[in-house]
């Protein structure tokens, strides 16, 4: 669990601490057996930087094929 979990949810009824850890086992499980797709995280890395840099509005100047910058820019969907 969390640290702090148990702090925090010390009152919570036991029922509520079986659905967190199932859900939180069966989303790992998930992500375990098919984990994303590495442009997918370069993108996720892409933008991360960006938005700390407060420059998200410079994706189109990017030196990208105009695919990827529109998969960049999440303009593919």
């Amino acid at each position: 669990m969390p640290e702090g979990w148990e702090k925090d949810h010390s009152k919570s009824p036991d029922w509520l601490k079986q659905l967190y850890e199932e859900s939180l086992r069966a989303w790992l499980d998930q992500k375990v057996q098919k984990p994303p797709f590495l442009i997918h995280l370069c993108r996720l890395a892409i933008r991360a930087h960006l938005a700390a840099v407060q420059r998200l509005h410079r994706i189109p100047a990017l030196p990208l094929p105009e695919k990827l910058v529109n998969y960049v820019s999440v303009r593919y969907l």
